[in-house]
């Protein structure tokens, strides 16, 4: 499958949104080739922050919110403060309130993220003279990342299908390690969070940034999953750490 193109006053060739979205899927080598001569970011930019923060405003209009928190309180071994079962309409108003911001500010988070991610490869770029601006650099981890709407998907048909009145965030996701594996939702330990937060559409956008920075760099697939998957590593050696001390 080859990714259509239209031709721009310039003379470049850009690639068409439906069929990079297609190839993404079904033929990644030839979306990447495609993104190679025309960068295209806001799409998935915009679809990836917009349907993350969804989720999550919809999640807190759903829930009781006096009884997320209670149940938060208990995981965390912390005593529930006796006014809280006591909020009432102000409880479930400042549920409102905490879904807006907590939408915004998720929204917020993954585009930060995505947009430091390219800042790293981009660095990396730098350092080793391939030549590669930031803004296909962002391009690659964008498109790579558009598997990750599934979960956003996934996510919006579970919360429609069920009452999420009496469940926790992390039982949205029905792709996650955490979900396929019956891990207690409510486990407060790294391993546990970690596994919730972590889907089979990680590992595909992870397999895709690889595939493109081998692509794009000439690099071994080696140096291109060192390279790819270190922040990632730091990461998550810097949460075992945090968990042992």
């Amino acid at each position: 499958m080859s990714t259509d193109t239209s031709v721009t006053d310039g003379g470049e060739r850009e690639p068409r949104l439906s069929a990079l979205l297609l190839d993404i899927f079904a033929s990644p080598r030839n979306a990447f080739a495609a993104l190679a001569l025309r960068p295209m970011v806001l799409w998935p930019l915009l679809a990836i922050t917009i349907g993350n923060g969804l989720l999550v405003f919809l999640y807190y209009l759903e829930v009781d919110f006096v009884w997320m928190l209670e149940t938060t309180f208990e995981a965390q071994g912390r005593q529930v403060p006796p006014e809280l079962s006591r909020g009432g309409g102000t409880a479930q108003a400042m549920g409102l309130v905490t879904g807006t911001m907590g939408g915004i500010s998720t929204g917020i988070f993954v585009l930060v993220v995505m947009l430091l991610f390219a800042g790293y490869l981009s660095l990396v770029s730098l350092l080793t003279s391939d030549g590669i601006p930031y803004k296909r650099w962002l391009a690659l981890v964008a498109w790579s990342a558009v598997p990750t709407l599934l979960d956003t998907l996934a996510g919006l048909v579970n919360l429609v299908l069920n009452d999420f009145t009496h469940r926790l965030p992390a039982e949205i996701n029905v792709l996650s390690f955490g979900s396929l594996l019956g891990i207690d939702p409510a486990a407060v330990g790294w391993l546990e969070t970690l596994a919730h937060q972590v889907s089979i559409t990680t590992i595909w956008a992870i397999v895709l940034m690889v595939l493109g920075y081998e692509i794009w760099t000439g690099k071994s697939a080696g140096a291109a999953l060192g390279i790819v998957t270190a922040p990632l590593l730091v990461i998550i050696g810097i949460r075992i750490v945090i968990a042992v001390l």
